[in-house]
């Protein structure tokens, strides 16, 4: 009698304990890991490029360009449509 509840008791702690190893195992898999925990880190940016020299724009602002008139009647009417231009 002590054998059969000796067996019952060892299968009923293997299948409560396989699944919980086979449930960490795949947890612990799951979780990323460090690829570049070799690496150094950043610290710093990069220097700055050589200083550069750039000419500023010399045209007019464009507030002050001339536009060209609009080609559409206004007020456009609701259905109006205009092809031509």
């Amino acid at each position: 009698m002590k054998s059969k509840v000796l067996r019952i008791s060892v299968l009923i702690l293997l299948m409560i304990t396989m699944p919980v190893i086979i449930v960490w195992a795949t947890l612990i898999n799951l979780l990323p890991d460090d690829k570049y925990a070799d690496r150094s880190k950043v610290f710093s940016s990069p220097p700055p490029p050589a200083e550069q020299g750039f000419i500023p724009y010399q045209g007019p602002h464009p507030s002050q360009w001339i536009r060209t008139t609009d080609p559409y009647p206004y007020p456009i009417q609701l259905g109006q449509v205009d092809t031509t231009v």
